[in-house]
């Protein structure tokens, strides 16, 4: 088990990452470098998935994309040994004003894309609300071979201590993603010292035998939906650890979405604006997310 400063370590390691990418990101984007160090827990969010701790990569490209509706950045990592290559997407939307910390910004810095060179078949789409977004509420996907590993940590409140419970939380996960999920939470619990303002859902997709393991604390809110089911299956359950192994009868395929939400009651609000029948669902609920809600943090994995 690691310790506390460790993990503090690596986490600064990422966060010195995370503004060598901000900075340059700004540079590409033609924004001013304030612009990004206002949101730095943002951008340090994302660099997490993008470097991991102690290895620094052999190189770093960037690609700009641009539509008529969206500006972004396309970074690409490629790490030292494994010949692994991680990419994100960071997407920017000029012209809409946020409040961030009470200060109005021309920026909107929305939503996420992680993926590996060697998971071709699942996508995952990151939303965060920054409006309001406290730093506690953090992310976490992980390759296993021919398994993803995701996940999503809520420390509630906006102290050292429940920003402290949610770093250790997550760099645990990471650097224990083997293990059984239910095994994972449990420790996370001891490691916290059972804080109750903790929250982890974590779920683990197998795409090649059909199954879904599924594992939370505390309120987090998953869903999944099978397009030939034709209906959202609810993961949420009773307080404390709470776990299910789906057999899944139906094939995962394009348009399967596992939805995961760091804030409680709003997925009933959000699904019942969504036509489920059609097959940019994943589309849709990222669209709902970046107008409708606030605080939140959802994974769409599909």
């Amino acid at each position: 088990m690691k310790k506390s400063s460790e993990l503090f370590l690596e986490r600064r390691e990422q966060t010195i990452w995370a503004r060598r990418i901000g900075a340059r990101f700004a540079q590409e984007m033609k924004l001013p470098l304030e612009t990004i160090e206002s949101i730095d827990c943002f951008i340090d969010k994302l660099a997490t998935h993008l470097v991991m701790p102690h290895k620094e990569p052999t190189r770093l490209s960037f690609r700009s994309v641009s539509t008529s509706r969206l500006h972004g950045m396309e970074i690409t990592a490629n790490m030292t040994g494994n010949g692994q290559e991680n990419k994100l997407f960071i997407g920017y939307q000029p012209g809409q004003e946020i409040t961030e910390g009470g200060n109005p910004q021309r920026n909107n810095f929305k939503t996420s894309t992680f993926s590996t060179s060697k998971s071709k078949r699942l996508r995952v789409e990151v939303c965060t609300r920054l409006k309001g977004l406290a730093p506690t509420n953090t992310y976490v996907v992980h390759e296993e071979g021919k398994t993803l590993l995701v996940g999503i940590v809520e420390g509630r409140g906006t102290s050292l201590e429940a920003h402290n419970s949610a770093v250790v939380a997550e760099s645990y996960i990471l650097s224990n993603s083997k293990k059984p999920l239910e095994r994972i939470l449990k420790e996370i619990d001891l490691l916290v010292n059972h804080d109750p303002g903790v929250s982890v859902a974590l779920a683990r997709i197998d795409v090649y035998d059909k199954e879904l393991q599924y594992a939370a604390t505390g309120d987090l809110e998953s869903r999944l939906w099978v397009p030939d089911s034709g209906r959202w299956i609810d993961l949420i359950g009773m307080e404390g650890v709470r776990s299910r192994h789906l057999r899944l009868a139906y094939e995962w395929r394009h348009g399967s979405v596992l939805l995961m939400l760091s804030n409680t009651g709003e997925s009933d609000n959000l699904l019942s604006k969504l036509e489920t029948s059609t097959s940019n669902l994943a589309h849709q609920i990222i669209a709902k997310m970046t107008t409708g809600m606030k605080d939140a943090v959802a994974l769409v994995v599909r």
